[in-house]
């Protein structure tokens, strides 16, 4: 009966072993979404986004580090965390892109674009007017401010 007892014991700390080390372990992303940049107050402005992720995901702290590209134009050494600023490092030097929000698994992202040339980028307009949003991934304005509003209502966290 103890020989039983020490066996269910080892197989319980190898499924903990195996499971912490599945959680912590930060995951391979190379993920391409599609989805809508659009204007908080103008109901007018939408445009498609490709949003592609190309590092690594932490999912036990929810975090992705590497290079983010859209539409093309690459943002390398990026950390984004859900509900936290944005951070890109270009040549060195510290750039505060906006805020994101996301889901648990990359599945869903939205970006608040506060970087005045990335908001020209998008808009083609000189200074920031109103919020800029991209929601991947998302068809049209409804679908992205749809996703938005759930991922800053529940994020990481999930609906209750």
């Amino acid at each position: 009966m103890k020989r039983f007892y020490i066996a269910i014991i080892i197989i319980l700390l190898f499924i903990f072993v195996g499971y912490s080390y599945f959680i912590t372990t930060p995951k391979t992303i190379n993920n391409v979404y599609k989805g809508i940049a659009y204007k908080l107050n103008d109901s007018k402005f939408s445009k498609n986004v490709i949003i592609k992720l190309d590092g690594q995901y932490n999912k036990k702290t929810k975090v992705f580090k590497g290079n983010l590209i859209i539409n093309d134009k690459e943002y390398p050494q990026c950390t984004l965390s859900s509900a936290t600023m944005w951070i890109c490092y270009i040549e060195n030097k510290r750039y505060l892109m906006g805020t994101v929000f996301t889901n648990a698994n990359l599945d869903q992202m939205s970006f608040e674009i506060s970087n005045e040339q990335l908001y020209y980028d998008l808009t083609k307009e000189a200074s920031v007017n109103d919020k800029l949003i991209i929601s991947v991934p998302s068809n049209n304005r409804l679908e992205a401010i749809k996703i938005n509003n759930n991922l800053e209502q529940f994020g990481v966290i999930g609906k209750p």
